[in-house]
């Protein structure tokens, strides 16, 4: 389980789809009915980059502002929170309500490494009282620190394969406007910059157009 759900990890192509390869998996391999990863930011609200299923989407929606939940803050690199059932749970008693109104008995938290310096939790659910007992916390705190290796390693891939391609096109973008216009690079890269303030538009997407065949204006 560990080995397949690290390779499809690693074959991602951003960290969402790294982040929905894990969640996938976290339904397929550990028993879970749904699963999710919330990325923590220094400040505001957290942002969700992967949901099997709308109920987690639900419980994003109740849990705006609240502090009584077990999403509330962030964990460690491999801090658990569990919650045998909703159904019983005194801990988050209104939080647990909501979950047990929605069919879900049982749930899993797992601090996962930092991405981008921020901290990651992977959410599991299951409809069942006490639906994660059999993987133990050692196994899961194991199972975290691995899986959330790997979407680090998707994640910086991701953004190296972008800055690559964004560094291709540019340059290739600036060769063209030398050509055309007979300037040097330093003036190419200036009127770049300046039609991307002028057009409020990425420099990479100037870039783009101009690859594509769309003639720059000439420069003034």
């Amino acid at each position: 389980m560990l080995t397949e759900a690290v390779q499809q990890i690693h074959a991602a192509k951003s960290l969402y789809a790294a982040a929905g390869s894990l969640a996938q998996n976290a339904v397929r391999h550990l028993g879970a009915d749904a699963a999710g990863v919330l990325l923590y930011p220094r400040s505001g609200a957290r942002q969700r980059l992967a949901a099997t299923d709308d109920l987690l989407l639900f419980l994003d929606r109740r849990d705006e502002g609240v502090a009584a939940s077990p999403r509330a803050n962030e964990l460690a690199p491999g801090e658990l929170l569990l919650v045998r059932d909703t159904e019983t749970d005194e801990t988050w008693p209104q939080w647990s309500a909501a979950v047990h109104s929605r069919g879900l008995r049982s749930a899993m938290f797992a601090g996962l490494p930092p991405v981008r310096g921020r901290a990651v939790t992977v959410e599991l659910y299951a409809r069942r009282a006490d639906g994660f007992a059999r993987i133990g916390p050692v196994m899961a705190a194991q199972l975290a620190t691995h899986v959330g290796l790997a979407l680090q390693h998707a994640d910086r891939r991701a953004n190296l394969e972008d800055a690559l391609y964004s560094r291709g096109i540019i340059g290739q973008a600036q060769g063209i406007i030398m050509e055309r216009y007979k300037l040097t690079s330093e003036q190419a890269m200036a009127y770049l910059r300046r039609s991307s303030q002028e057009s409020h538009e990425p420099v990479r997407s100037l870039a783009a157009d101009i690859v594509r065949d769309r003639d720059p204006d000439p420069p003034s």
